[in-house]
Order: C-alpha cells, then sequence, then structure tokens
C-alpha cells in the first residue's frame, strides 16, 4: 500500500500508509529513511510468541485480532492487519512495540516515559505502569511546561538528550478533573474506557533533541520526598524504570546495551526518587518539589 503520509520523528524521516495523529499533524514530503506500511487484511489473526531472526535482524510479532508486525532493519514497518481491527488498535502496537523494536534495531536507547520541559532543560518522568508518569507531565503542564513525551522517546545517551515524540497525553478521568479539563469532547482510549486523549497545543518542536536535566522515578508513598540517587543504584533504578518491552531486549541481545546507556546519562544527568501519596490535592506541592530539584546542576 503507497505511504500516504509523512513525519519527521526522532531525528529521521518517516513515510507511512497509516495516518498517525499522535505524532501531529503530517510534513511535506521528504526523502524516507523509514517506512510503515499496512498491507491487506487477513481473517483472524492469531497470537503468536515473539521471532527474531539474528541474521536478517528481523523481528516480528502478533497480536490475536488486531494484526501481525514485522519489524526489518530499522528500516521499515510491515502491518498485516486482521480484517476486525480497528485504525486505533494498529496504531497503539505501531507506535509502542513496532516502533519500539525499529529504534533498538538502529541502536537507539528506547525510553518509557512522560517528560516536559521545565526552562531549558527536560524534566523525564518514569517508573511502572500505573505510577502517574502521565499525569505528572499534565500537571507540570498545567504550570506552563511544554510536553516532550508520553509513554515512548528515543534518548540519546552520549549527550543526555532526548527527541521530542508527543504532542497528546492519556489521561484516566480523574487525573482530567482534578487537574481541571472536561473530558466532555476528548477522543476516548480505544481499550479503556476511562481514559482518554488529551492534546496539548503547548508542545516542544520536533526539530532537535533537547537536555536532560532530571529524572524522576515515580513511587506511591505517605508522604512528599525526594531522594538523589547516585552511582550503581541510581543506574539499576533508572535501567528498571524506563525499560520497554524487555522480551524484545532480550531476543536482540541488547539489554546490557541499554543498561550502559542508562548508566552514561546517569552519570550526567542528575536522578531522583519521587516519592508521593495518591493526593492529587497536594499535586502543585509535588510540582513545585520538582521545579526546585530541576535547578540541580
Amino acid at each position: 500500500m503507497e505511504a500516504g503520509f509523512h513525519y519527521r520523528h526522532s531525528g529521521h524521516w518517516v513515510a507511512t500508509s497509516l495516518e498517525l495523529p499522535e505524532w501531529g499533524e503530517p510534513v511535506p514530503r521528504g526523502e524516507p529513511e523509514i517506512v510503515i506500511e499496512s498491507r491487506n487484511p487477513v481473517p483472524h489473526v492469531p497470537a503468536g510468541p515473539d521471532s527474531y531472526d539474528r541474521a536478517r535482524d528481523v523481528l516480528a510479532f502478533s497480536q490475536a485480532g488486531a494484526g501481525q508486525w514485522t519489524v526489518e532493519k530499522g528500516t521499515r514497518i510491515a502491518i498485516t492487519p486482521d480484517s476486525t481491527a480497528t485504525s486505533q488498535e494498529l496504531r497503539l502496537f505501531t507506535l509502542g512495540s513496532a516502533w519500539g523494536a525499529l529504534g533498538y534495531q538502529r541502536g537507539w536507547s528506547m525510553w518509557h516515559g512522560s517528560a516536559v520541559s521545565v526552562g531549558d532543560r527536560t524534566a523525564f518522568f518514569c517508573g511502572e505502569s500505573g505510577h502517574g508518569k502521565s499525569t505528572m507531565a499534565a500537571a507540570m503542564a498545567r504550570r506552563g511546561h511544554r510536553l516532550v513525551a508520553d509513554d515512548l522517546s528515543r534518548v540519546e545517551p552520549e549527550t543526555g538528550t532526548i527527541w521530542p515524540s508527543a504532542s497528546r497525553l492519556k489521561l484516566w478521568n480523574s487525573a482530567l478533573g482534578a487537574l481541571g479539563w472536561a473530558q466532555d469532547a476528548l477522543q476516548r482510549d480505544h481499550f479503556e474506557d476511562d481514559r482518554y486523549h488529551l492534546p496539548m497545543t503547548e508542545a516542544a518542536s520536533r526539530d532537535l533533541p533537547l537536555p536532560i536535566g532530571g529524572i524522576f522515578v515515580l513511587v506511591w508513598g505517605d508522604e512528599v520526598r525526594l531522594e538523589r540517587l547516585r552511582g550503581s543504584v541510581a543506574v539499576s533504578a533508572l535501567s528498571e524504570a524506563v525499560m520497554y518491552r524487555k522480551a524484545f531486549l532480550e531476543l536482540m541481545g541488547r539489554l546490557s546495551g541499554h543498561v550502559v546507556g542508562c548508566a552514561r546519562i546517569a552519570a550526567q544527568v542528575p536522578v531522583w526518587r519521587l516519592t508521593r501519596p495518591r493526593d492529587f490535592g497536594q499535586i502543585d506541592t509535588i510540582c513545585s518539589a520538582t521545579e526546585e530539584a530541576m535547578q540541580t546542576r
């Protein structure tokens, strides 16, 4: 299928037959370095194990009822959709698992988390699923900080920088209400009825990577507390908190490279453990503590 949409993402030109509104508006046609193609749908795509052909550098995975994805040599993502799959399902796995695998093939460090600009540097929020990464980014955006990333991004360990990658946030209805946004006009998440996609008008330009000024590993606790992590403790906490699709890293023999990349960034950027209660009434206190920590060099 012909690639009808063009995007500039993670420092590269991408041509795709699948429109990707999560990446913002398409750009004028460029010379594509990466191609995403959707093939003719087939009925009843079954679930199957992830596979990796090391000699050909080809990774494949499937999602029952959604489709099969083949990621080739860091240059191509081929999608064979299930005939019942929606465009939202195809985008979810293309921009998540498939894009992550392509980044690994290209030797990129792919980090899972959310980020905002604070002054001339970026605050990166990471942690286990359900620990409020997107909520922290939204709360900071409400205070005037631009959105940089949500979910999956390419970082540069050598320079301690991150490529902006998002123009919207996925937020639970409870977070939207607490932060003063109404969900009435928002797109509902395809898989989770009480989650919504919030477009952000103040998002960072994707033309250049931005310096990371602070990394915040999120945990729940009884009080707001910031603890600076150092040395091997910082590297261990960071590598676990930002890791995306560990099974892919293991299949491709890139797990040690992931840890090395985290160590390089932890040597340049302060890493904090940010403990806070599940209390939206303290969100401004938490944001203020984050902004103060971002002044640390």
